[in-house]
């Protein structure tokens, strides 16, 4: 594996931990060490740095997973020299702390499943495998992209911290019994689907309030297919009280969480989608397919105005005229020469 080495430390700590780390990574900054190791000669480092650790040593160490990713694994010393991620902060000042735009997300730890697979990893591969098979059958790149956007956002409401809470008790109870055929929702607990938004309605509220309609790369046509996408890849569930505008599902999960919890789930979204940008650079390496492209970073306040006049996507209505491919074909075809 290839790690990088950061060193914080003061006063003779610091050449104490360079002699350490000289002798097994190269230095390529004044306190930066990078190299390729095993994982035996990664412990000998860490158990020599803590054999000649003081109150001034801090170092943390990171595993670099690719071009764009790398994975935190531990630090020796003092940890205030570094935050939750090992990165060192600089968002304060000694007099007055900064507000930052975005917190820090621990994205390996939203689970998609009781399979505990991670969140963003879900998401890229759905809408990655969609997007193959759209191209096999149909000569449109701009509904390939479209597709490929609608799988990557298909479960951002995923993200519920409601969700979370409850399929880290599912995994603790069953230790990851099969994912059911009709996917994972909260079904007991706290909160059913009689009181709490299912995740799909959530991911169709979310798209709703950050999708940015200056945006052009996706037509509006592609943009309402993303949307039913969103909503009907689930079943309609069956309710007392049915949901029938976006606004029912924004004050049901609003509620149930609370406004800053809201606040946090929409940067926490920010991070997902950036983390399936990252991915996407390695599979289209040319021209990766960016989901953030066509999202806002915060929720856009216009259209939680209109959340209670906007109706949840009807079920398309198919018939024999045009379930083939061939018709489609066709179509797409006459409107391209419009």
């Amino acid at each position: 594996m290839m790690v990088t080495f950061v060193s914080e430390c003061e006063k003779k700590a610091l050449n104490r931990t360079r002699r350490v780390l000289d002798a097994f990574a190269n230095r390529i900054g004044t306190r930066t060490w990078q190299t390729v190791i095993t994982e035996e000669g990664l412990q000998a480092v860490k158990k020599l740095l803590r054999k000649s650790a003081t109150k001034n040593t801090a170092v943390s160490c990171h595993w670099i997973r690719s071009r764009s990713r790398s994975d935190f694994l531990w630090m020796v010393g003092k940890k205030d020299k570094f935050n939750a991620e090992g990165i060192v902060p600089v968002n304060y000042t000694n007099t007055v702390k900064l507000i930052m735009d975005e917190i820090k997300v621990k994205i390996n730890t939203i689970y998609a499943n009781t399979k505990q697979q991670p969140l963003d990893q879900h998401l890229f591969g759905v809408g990655y495998i969609a997007y193959q098979i759209i191209q096999q059958f149909v000569e449109d790149e701009k509904l390939a992209k479209a597709v490929f956007v609608a799988g990557c956002l298909h479960d951002l409401g995923k993200t519920d911290p409601e969700f979370q809470q409850w399929i880290y008790q599912v995994i603790k109870k069953t230790k990851g019994e099969a994912v059911p055929e009709e996917g994972q929702h909260i079904d007991k607990g706290k909160f059913s689907f009689e009181t709490h938004p299912r995740h799909n309605e959530i991911s169709l509220l979310l798209y709703h309030l950050m999708s940015d309609d200056t945006d052009k790369t996706i037509n509006k046509r592609n943009k309402d297919r993303i949307k039913h996408v969103l909503y009907w890849h689930h079943a309609k569930p069956i309710r007392k009280t049915e949901f029938k505008k976006l606004d029912s599902v924004y004050k049901k999960l609003k509620k149930n969480i609370g406004s800053a919890e809201f606040s946090t789930l929409i940067q926490t979204i920010r991070q997902i989608t950036k983390a399936i940008d990252s991915i996407s650079e390695e599979y289209f390496p040319q021209v990766p397919i960016k989901v953030t492209t066509g999202l806002q970073k915060k929720v856009d306040e216009d259209k939680e105005y209109e959340l209670a006049e906007t109706a949840l996507p009807g079920y398309k209505r198919y018939s024999l005229a045009n379930d083939d491919v061939e018709d489609y074909l066709a179509r797409a075809t006459a409107l391209k020469s419009i």
